[in-house]
């Protein structure tokens, strides 16, 4: 017999650890630590991991709370979001997009702003991915905005999606 599957709700706590609540009934479930403060939390359904971004670290851990790995990132990272499949994770890491695999936080590949055209290189306030996971969104905070697209998607979907983006 399968278990069911429950929404959790994650908070940060006033002691440098991550509270996970279940959602239906309010239930404290577990606490999760990470001896800093938390900047940045995601959850992987597919996968049933959840990662966590302190100001020098990147985190994962099973649904049962147990630590999966730890990296080191060279530079601080603001934001993280997983693919539909919860085998990668894209964070913003400074000026750079990085994608990760969420099993071992594997560097896989890094875009920088600065060789991908955006002038200043400035950070990383907001990404996000389509729906599809065939593009990714990353705004600056200098207002740039950049249009990661995967190499198989053909050039008439980001031609059509950059024209639909132009005329908001």
């Amino acid at each position: 017999m399968q278990a069911e599957k429950k929404p959790a709700s994650v908070t940060l706590g006033p002691h440098e650890c991550v509270r996970v609540w279940a959602v239906p009934n309010g239930r404290f479930v577990r606490s999760l630590p990470v001896h800093e403060r938390a900047v940045a939390v995601a959850v992987a359904h597919a996968s049933q991991r959840l990662l966590v971004a302190t100001q020098r670290s990147v985190h994962v851990f099973s649904v049962s709370g147990r630590p999966l790995a730890v990296v080191s990132p060279d530079r601080g990272v603001g934001r993280i979001v997983p693919t539909i499949d919860g085998e990668l994770a894209l964070l913003s890491e400074g000026s750079a997009l990085a994608v990760r695999r969420i099993s071992d936080l594997q560097l896989l590949h890094r875009y920088d702003l600065e060789a991908g055209g955006a002038a200043s290189g400035a950070p990383l306030r907001a990404f996000s991915l389509s729906a599809e996971n065939h593009h990714a969104f990353a705004g600056t905070a200098d207002g740039g905005l950049t249009i990661y697209a995967n190499p198989v998607v053909g050039i008439q979907v980001l031609e059509r999606l950059a024209s639909e983006l132009l005329n908001l």
